[in-house]
């Protein structure tokens, strides 16, 4: 390969090339097959000077001098094969930088390909155009999308998809684990300590995991005090195991104020592929592995096993054999029952009501470690019910948007569906689904129950804590706690 040095003013023949290209070029090229030479020229001031001639293999040139962002080099080899053949039907975007420089910029490049008077291919010309102020918005955005805007690490649905992606692609011969993060009474931190405190604790919890992991492995927060970590190919479970210990010390680091307190962790661990190879069934066992920690005392971690699985539900019956016989028992409450009736009452210091039918949801949904609760509303002027107000946590996604079309007739034989008082457990896995099943069927949800509002015979709204993960065995305080807020949120609030 030859480089010359050499400057030159451009020449008649590729300014009348270049006007061709259109005048909002940075640099422009040429390159002709026959001789197998590019030229490359830069735009100083209104004019045009060569800084480049390559006579050879111009494509090893720029790879050799890491002229190319490596992420780039695959579009890079793209963008040379069309400059070989003539091909001028792609633009192609990507990262250069000038030989002897460190930063790279973003390139859109486009070009055009020349013949003979017989139609041979004779040469290209083209344009680069510098977009790195566009790029960098774009990611700006992107990146914005991306993260949840207090920790500035990944939000629940990218860390989802990132999961999902990396589930498709991982080597099934190393471990990959599924870690759920859960701050330890972290309601009391906000309620003694403050809300701010309580923020400067996640933030501070986010970082450290940061620079714990690795850039390929995730590290996100689904929703509150809840945080997933996706740790990648590791060859021995006694590396999860230190990286575990870890995030346990990581708590150690984060607050110990003088009156002894301290601020604890406990994890939940599956592991991709042993105990599952999707993301529903790793977070499912994951879950479990976390409540797992919660009863062994907290600050601590618990790897998934079958013993998890029996101890969650060994003293659960089959939700409707549960529900139906302590049915009589919704006359009284619970003491959480009773806390959520309360802080629908609590008026702050100038005499204001704090807690909105939202802080109740949130309070509810964080206790019994819901997906997702909504309450609807029927609309008569458009014949559907829609929802007044929804709180999410984990993966449940917004719907909130969403209407549920239901006509009159419809409406009076929901009657049937709801017992005497007025509570709905949905049966999604049934062949035959009512319409309001076939509803939360369609939103992802596993299994729900619902407490119905009812005037003249008529179902007017309901409340609905929804699962969307896995099916779920519903207590005697999850049933009370649905009549509780039912009752709250259409005589208070909707």
């Amino acid at each position: 390969m030859v480089i010359d040095d050499k400057k030159y003013e451009m020449t008649e023949d590729i300014e009348r090339l270049y006007s061709v290209v259109s005048i909002s070029a940075d640099m422009i090229f040429e390159y002709r097959p026959g001789e197998d030479t590019f030229r490359l020229f830069r735009r100083e001031g209104l004019n045009f000077t060569e800084v480049m001639s390559l006579n050879g293999d111009f494509e090893q040139f720029f790879r050799e001098n890491n002229v190319i962002f490596n992420e780039d080099l695959d579009t890079f080899e793209r963008l040379c094969d069309n400059i070989r053949s003539g091909i001028d039907r792609a633009n192609f975007e990507l990262r250069i930088k000038n030989l002897g420089e460190d930063e790279y910029f973003w390139y859109r490049i486009k070009m055009r390909s020349w013949g003979d008077a017989d139609g041979h291919f004779i040469k290209v010309v083209g344009k680069f155009e510098n977009i790195s102020d566009i790029k960098n918005a774009e990611m700006r955005l992107i990146d914005k999308a991306e993260r949840d805007p207090l920790t500035r690490i990944y939000n629940k649905s990218t860390t989802k998809k990132l999961i999902k992606n990396y589930l498709r692609t991982d080597s099934k011969d190393t471990y990959d684990a599924f870690i759920i993060i859960d701050v330890d009474d972290f309601k009391n931190v906000n309620d003694t300590l403050g809300h701010l405190f309580g923020d400067s604790i996640l933030v501070d919890l986010s970082q450290e995991m940061q620079d714990l992991f690795r850039s390929n492995d995730v590290v996100g927060r689904i929703g509150g005090d809840e945080f997933i970590v996706f740790l990648r190919g590791m060859k021995q479970k006694s590396h999860i195991e230190a990286k575990a210990n870890d995030i346990c010390k990581i708590f150690d680091l984060l607050y110990s104020g003088e009156d002894g307190r301290k601020i604890t962790g406990s994890l939940g661990i599956a592991l991709f592929p042993q105990d599952g190879d999707t993301f529903d069934e790793l977070y499912r066992k994951a879950d479990l592995a976390l409540y797992a920690s919660k009863r062994a005392g907290k600050s601590c971690y618990t790897f998934y096993s079958a013993e998890s699985e029996e101890n969650s539900g060994a003293s659960l019956l089959p939700r409707v054999e549960q529900y139906s016989r302590n049915k009589e028992f919704l006359c009284t409450n619970t003491d959480f029952d009773s806390y959520i009736i309360n802080s629908a009452f609590e008026i702050n210091d100038a005499g204001e009501r704090t807690n909105e039918l939202y802080d109740i949801l949130y309070k509810a949904g964080k206790h019994f470690n819901m997906s997702r609760i909504s309450v609807y509303e029927y609309n008569e002027n458009q014949g559907c019910f829609e929802v007044k107000e929804q709180w999410n946590s984990k993966f449940g996604s917004n719907t909130s948007h969403l209407k549920f079309p239901c006509d009159e007739k419809e409406i009076l034989s929901a009657r049937a569906a709801f017992d005497d008082n007025n509570i709905f457990i949905a049966d999604i896995n049934k062949e035959k689904l009512l319409a309001i099943e076939s509803f939360l069927r369609e939103q992802d949800v596993k299994s729900c129950i619902a407490c119905g509002r009812f005037a003249d015979g008529k179902l007017r709204g309901f409340v609905c804590f929804e699962e969307c993960v896995s099916p779920k065995l519903w207590s005697i305080e999850e049933a009370k706690t649905t009549i509780a807020i039912t009752k709250l949120a259409f005589t208070l609030y909707v």
